[in-house]
């Protein structure tokens, strides 16, 4: 799959995600990057993960990106 913002988005959401209920059930983040993330095929740097915790990825970006899409469709 190529490389898009899109794409990168997509991958913050499901972090964010991720992180969202193992912390409701008592999880720290710290141990969910040292267990969970830094083994993912991601294998996300400590730093990249606290950095694509704080992005709104969700609400802002990705939203924008698909009505970009959505705009671009209309026009052909």
């Amino acid at each position: 799959m190529a490389y898009t913002r899109e794409n990168l988005l997509l991958r913050m959401i499901e972090v964010q995600r991720i992180t969202l209920e193992q912390t409701k059930k008592g999880v720290s983040q710290e141990w969910l990057w040292k267990n969970v993330f830094n083994k993912t095929p991601w294998n996300i740097s400590r730093k990249t993960y606290y950095n694509w915790l704080g992005e709104p990825a969700k609400k802002q970006q990705l939203k924008k990106i698909q009505e970009a899409k959505q705009m671009q469709m209309q026009l052909f």
